[in-house]
């Protein structure tokens, strides 16, 4: 087989295809944020990143309180390699001369899936998965009944609204963003005061499009129908993803927070070769991909109903 890199007759079309596995926008680009991996390593440390609170008192000539980054817990991000080959015979590459193309499209378009998938499948488990915070462990989702201690041990807060999506539950979850506090000194943050973005499996879609873009409420709030509906008047945008495996499930998050991260050590390649031996044209390709929420959870509230 020709060597893993050196030149061949193929190398300028696997270069072409592999610039286009990046040449798209994924959906979750509208919430997600890539984390810069620092090197190549398939593992990654992030420590647990408590937002800036409040300024202290201070005098000039005094000294300033000092706060910390890096004291705290410690999660542990491991990508998941993923790769995939294509085995041509020599004949039906002579019989079919856009066969190796179209292949090679057909593997990009896995690739790109693969990537498109990561996020909605950190959304989807990572929400029950527990995180330290506040000298415990809370789900990344947690409601009323389980909260989220804040570092005094004694502040709680939650971000699980744990009813199905409506207008009213979606005015819940705004709220809950607008007065989320810093885990660490229990001040608010100031989320929420951007564009949001409305998180839904297909099966909502439509109905998150309604909340968010009617102008005015329709029968479902009879008390209020033919009033103007607050939500028309402020930036959403609803993303919808057939990889949310629930039917019930939604998420609003603030994209200015990014707490969903994408890890990508191993950037996706395409390398198309000829097994000589074989009389065989080898189409392959390779990454490291994952995706995961940072603790503590600033910026994502939603729905486990």
């Amino acid at each position: 087989m020709t060597a893993y890199g050196s030149a061949n007759k193929y190398a300028p079309l696997a270069q072409k295809w592999t610039s286009a596995i990046l040449d798209y926008t994924p959906t979750w680009s509208a919430f997600a944020a890539i984390q810069a991996p620092g090197n190549t390593a398939g593992s990654l440390q992030v420590f647990h990143d408590l937002s800036v609170g409040e300024l202290s008192a201070w005098t000039d000539g005094s000294a300033i309180t000092a706060g910390s980054y890096g004291a705290g817990p410690v999660q542990t991000i491991t990508a998941t390699g993923k790769g995939l080959k294509v085995e041509l015979k020599r004949g039906d590459v002579v019989r079919d001369p856009g066969l190796i193309d179209r292949k090679a499209a057909e593997l990009v378009n896995a690739a790109q899936r693969e990537i498109e998938k990561a996020v909605y499948t950190a959304l989807d488990t990572s929400p029950s998965t527990a995180y330290s915070v506040g000298g415990g462990l809370r789900n990344y989702l947690s409601g009323t009944g389980d909260p989220h201690p804040l570092e005094d041990g004694v502040t709680t807060q939650f971000n699980d609204i744990a009813t199905a999506l409506s207008n009213a539950s979606l005015e819940d979850a705004r709220v809950t963003m607008r007065k989320w506090k810093n885990f660490g000194d229990g001040s608010p943050i100031g989320l929420g005061n951007g564009p949001l973005v409305l998180v839904v499996p297909p099966d909502l879609e439509g109905l998150a499009n309604r909340i968010t873009g009617s102008a005015s409420f329709g029968s479902e709030l009879t008390a209020l129908q033919g009033e103007m509906n607050p939500h028309s008047q402020r930036n959403y945008t609803v993303v919808s993803s057939p990889y949310l495996t629930s039917t019930v499930e939604w998420f609003l998050i603030d994209p200015a927070a990014a707490p969903i991260r994408v890890f990508a050590p191993v950037a996706p390649h395409l390398a198309i070769e000829e097994q000589a031996g074989d009389q065989l044209t080898v189409l392959s390709i390779s990454m490291e991909v994952t995706s995961f929420i940072q603790a503590p959870p600033d910026g994502l509230v939603g729905s486990s109903a």
